[in-house]
């Protein structure tokens, strides 16, 4: 982003809610002024990627800018890292439209030491591979992507997740993830998870996970803050608060995670500090944090994906994808806070098919420990948006949804059972109604 058209909005943003989404917001006379009533109006009728139903003007104007930045493509000048996996948010997320999905598949890796601890070998660049960089930036020295070294031992694909909705799910009151924690333990211990318990990157405090394949962060916040640096190598100077009777902003500078990095600290080419010399910005490349709320607002206010069209086999489909057990983890129904500070995100119903909780999934796990998440244990994906998926699971290794359904394992493996027992109607009955999501 660049550091003088920061400088030239920074007064206009003010926090409208410190708890739930934290979300920037500018005053009515100046969202209309700048935007002409916030901005474009939504479409007449429901499209995938517009903004959330019923949003007044002043988050149109937040929805419509997030968009913006998350389309804008990054240079080396404006802050793209010396390595990156692309240059823009929407790069990777865009099918059906900006916020969904793509092919890409990113790399992470890391060693398990024979203690058994994890070793995410940030010394040499983990645990995200960047698999591009700026090329040539000195007669001797070009800078490519990066490798997985020779001290790796645990090597992961992730491919990119569906973004559309994701405000509703931060909207859950964090009381409901825990009571589904524990309904599971009650009612069926053999399948029940448990909340992942991560790191807040701005209080260093212990919140409940909801965002990413191991529900290994817990707002949107942090899920803009992590893929900014981790995917396009943009890092910001701290995080910013505001005084709600002065106005006045503060930048405090992030806590270290626990695995000793910094969320402001450049990616160093494979763990190579020397090669930092060549990055046209030292140092931070955004002087506050105007960025990462405009990439959360779009994400925050983003409509969840529309539902295909249900038909008789899609309803009878459901009934079976209830009565084989997928349900028991893929949990349909969620609603928002009766109460939640922002009006558009009250007591909405809404249908992800995901518990949240991670779950132990045996093989099909990919090995590496993440917050209190297990090597083996992985996040209920999240079933809305289906349809648009190019291949299933945490790492695209499965091509088709029987090839994903049948590789559960692990606490999964009831469910997979079940669907292997199934018949050739019940099947494809049940394909109808998860190509209807």
């Amino acid at each position: 982003m660049k550091t003088h058209s920061l400088k030239k909005r920074s007064d206009k943003f003010r926090i409208i809610s410190q708890t739930g989404l934290l979300l920037i917001s500018l005053t009515a006379s100046q969202a209309y002024g700048q935007n002409n009533g916030g901005g474009p109006p939504p479409p007449s009728g429901p499209v995938d990627g517009g903004p959330l139903a019923g949003l007044p003007p002043d988050l149109l104007t937040l929805f419509n800018d997030g968009k913006t930045a998350f389309e804008s493509e990054e240079t080396p000048e404006e802050g793209l890292g010396l390595v990156f996996n692309d240059n823009a948010c929407a790069k990777c997320h865009s099918f059906p439209a900006t916020g969904g999905v793509s092919t890409t598949l990113v790399t992470k890796f890391g060693r398990i030491n024979p203690d058994g601890s994890f070793d995410p070998l940030v010394a040499f660049g983990g645990p995200v591979m960047q698999s591009k960089g700026i090329g040539q930036v000195s007669p001797t020295v070009v800078i490519g992507a990066e490798k997985v070294p020779l001290q790796a031992n645990i090597v992961v694909k992730r491919r990119t997740s569906n973004l559309m909705g994701l405000g509703l799910v931060e909207a859950i009151p964090g009381n409901m993830i825990l009571a589904e924690a524990v309904r599971q333990a009650t009612l069926s211990p053999k399948t029940a998870g448990h909340v992942n318990q991560v790191t807040n990157m701005r209080t260093g405090q212990s919140t409940i996970g909801r965002f990413g394949w191991k529900s290994q962060l817990g707002n949107l916040y942090d899920f803009s803050v992590d893929a900014y640096k981790e995917e396009m190598g943009v890092v910001v100077a701290g995080f910013s608060t505001i005084d709600p009777s002065t106005g006045a902003s503060t930048l405090h500078p992030f806590p270290n995670g626990g695995d000793g990095r910094n969320p402001s600290q450049e990616n160093a080419p494979n763990g190579n500090a020397a090669l930092l010399a060549f990055d046209p910005i030292p140092g931070p490349d955004d002087e506050n944090d105007d960025s990462i709320k405009e990439l959360a607002n779009f994400q925050a206010l983003l409509a969840p994906p529309i539902r295909g069209k249900s038909s008789t086999d899609s309803i009878a489909g459901e009934n079976i994808f209830n009565s084989i057990g997928c349900a028991s983890c893929h949990t349909p129904k969620w609603k928002t806070a009766t109460d939640h500070p922002i009006p558009a995100f009250r007591n909405i119903t809404f249908q992800p098919y995901s518990d949240f909780l991670v779950h132990d999934m045996g093989k099909l796990g990919d090995g590496m420990p993440e917050g209190t998440a297990g090597p083996r244990e992985m996040r209920t994906a999240p079933l809305w948006g289906l349809r648009f998926q190019p291949f299933y699971l945490h790492d695209g290794r499965a091509k088709t949804l029987d090839d994903a359904i049948t590789a559960h394992a692990g606490q999964g493996t009831v469910a997979a059972s079940a669907y292997s027992r199934s018949n050739a109607d019940q099947k494809r009955k049940l394909m109808a109604f998860l190509s209807s999501l």
